[in-house]
This record gives structure tokens, sequence and C-alpha cells, in this order.
């Protein structure tokens, strides 16, 4: 199983299996954000020209058509339901004010939640277009994105980080859900590098809401270590979490931005200098987790599922805490 947000998402999405193939490489995959992110990320005239850096008060920073136009050749015609294995990847909702999570298996009609079990599947399957465009819709760079699934019905979404900067937590929890508790879970999380550059507490202590809006963003996709620290206490050394530091430590070698929006060529080579130390320093962990699938025999979706079935004979559930009826709201006036 995998599971992205934001960037994240469209890796994952775009590394997925159709026909037991992936879409994209893990190379071509790299290669398209060091290609493409300039002209996704293009400043404007004023700004190129003069080197500074406009507020976007009042509209989208980006327009988005070239991120369209490479998710379009990505990804062509093809839907979520097609990927072969299984898919999260996590959007947010701005109407309904919730969490948007495309899944691959409810979209091929495997549902995980019971609250959904009379759905119909193509009420979970967008185009897998729709779902990297939403993921990666963050707000004030990007418009807000309107996803219109099988039945044509849409939903309004912005960036999965939101909600899910690191959905390893997301996807394990799914993982039990489906294949159930007899198995052994094992997950590595890659981060997208952090920093730990402090906010002006001068200039915030007394602010309103334009000088907070960007702080705010930033808080938001780097408050997941909550996630991070949840995962480790429930599954231990078998949670497996890569994260560069993407503070200055050489004095002779400036640190990459960590602006959202940094793809001049300068921030991509450094971003990658980063990523080639961080493989570097975490080689044994990353060699251990290849040699631990390897070495393992590799279950297909079914075999999962009867082994869970036989888990459940053996080991009966116990009894709930409680035993209570589906909780009711009185009408208004009534005791």
């Amino acid at each position: 199983m995998s599971s992205g947000s934001s960037a994240g998402g469209l890796i994952v999405a775009s590394t997925s299996l159709v026909g037991n193939a992936p879409i994209l490489t893990a190379g071509e995959a790299k290669n398209l954000f060091i290609d493409e992110g300039p002209d996704i990320f293009r400043k404007g005239f004023l700004e190129r020209t003069f080197d500074v850096r406009l507020p976007n008060l009042f509209r989208a920073r980006y327009d988005g058509k070239h991120l369209d136009q490479v998710l379009r050749n990505t990804f062509g015609d093809l839907k979520l339901s097609d990927i072969d294995s299984d898919l999260l990847v996590s959007s947010y909702d701005i109407v309904r004010r919730k969490e948007k999570l495309f899944k691959s298996w409810e979209a091929r009609g495997n549902f995980t939640n019971p609250y959904d079990e009379d759905e119909d599947p193509r009420s979970k399957d967008y185009t897998l277009f729709d779902v990297a465009r939403a993921t990666s819709s963050a707000q004030s760079y990007f418009n807000v994105h309107t996803a219109h699934n099988m039945l044509g019905q849409p939903s309004h979404l912005i960036d999965g980080g939101n909600f899910a900067n690191n959905p390893a937590l997301l996807v394990y929890s799914d993982a039990v859900r489906r294949y159930g508790p007899s198995h052994q879970y094992v997950v590595l999380s890659l981060g997208t590098g952090e920093t730990e550059r402090p906010l002006d507490a001068k200039a915030l202590k007394n602010a309103g809401i334009i000088r907070w809006a960007s702080p705010t963003l930033d808080i938001n996709l780097g408050s997941m270590r909550s996630h991070d620290y949840i995962m480790r206490t429930l599954i231990g050394d078998d949670y497996f979490r890569v994260q560069s530091d993407l503070r200055r430590h050489d004095p002779l070698r400036p640190a990459p931005s960590d602006a959202f929006d940094d793809a001049s060529r300068k921030n991509i080579e450094r971003l990658q200098e980063t990523a080639e130390a961080l493989v570097r320093k975490e080689r044994h962990r990353l060699d251990c987790f290849a040699d631990f699938l390897l070495a393992n025999e590799m279950k297909t979706q079914t075999e999962l599922l009867e082994e869970q079935a036989e888990y459940e004979k053996a080991h009966p559930s116990r009894e709930q805490a409680c035993d209570l009826p589906p909780f009711i709201i009185e009408p208004e006036g009534m005791a």
C-alpha cells in the first residue's frame, strides 16, 4: 500500500501499478519535478525582472495551467479504479469541511469503512488527474480544484497536507481495517524536508489575519508530528521515518530553501544534494527495509483476507465495553 499528500501524493499516484507496471518509475517521477517545477512555479514578469516577491493578496499566485498540462500528460484517462496496487491520497473538502481520502480499493468496490458498504463504487472513483490536482492545490498558491466522481458529483478540494502532511497513520489504519490485525505491518515514511526556522514572535504577537496567513500555512503543513508519535507508539521499530533537516549545516554551502514554490535551478540542485546526503546517512535502514520485504513471501490480497478470516475463527473478538443503541438527538423542546 502507498500513500501521500501534496508532493508526496503526486509521487505515489504516478508510481502506482497499472497492469503490473508503474505509470512512472521513481526516477521518472523525480525528473518530472526537476524538469517541470520551474514552469509550474513560474514567476510573473515583474518578479522575474526585479527579483522581488510580490504579495498575492486577492488571487492565487499561480494559474496552474502548466501543472494541469503535466498531470494530463502523465495520467491521461486513467482512473483510481484502474490502479492494481492499494493507493491512498489525501485532500481536504472546503465545502463539507472534512478530509477527502481517495482510496483505490474503494474505487474498485472494496470498502474498509462499514458505513460505506452500500455506496456505489463509482462515487469513490475519480480520474487520477483529479486526484493529483486536488492533493497539490495548496491554498493561495493554486486555485481550489473541483473534482467530479464517476457519478458526476462535485467536491471542492485543496492540498492534502492541510489534513495529513504525513499520512502514515491513515494508511496504517486502513491497512488494519482492510486486512485485519493478525499480520505484521511495516511502514516506511519518507518526509520532504523540514526546517526549525523560528517564527518572528515579536511581529506576530498582535498580528491580524493578513500577517498570520503565511505562518498558519507553514504551521498546518508541519503539524503532523503527532502522527509520527502515534505511529512510533503503535508499531515501534516497524515504523521507519526518514526525514531531512533543511537547516544550514555547512558554513561554505548554503541550505536549500524551504519555500513551497522555490523551484529555481539552484534550489533544486541544493535539494538534490540534501536528498543524496540523507540517503547516505540512512542507507543502512533503507537497505534493512528492502531486505525485509525481499526476505518475506509476498501474498495476494485474497490470501491476506483468507488468513485474517482463519485468525478470527481461532480468536473470537472480545466483547465491546458498551452495547448502546444509536445516538439520537431529541427534537428541540422534548425532554
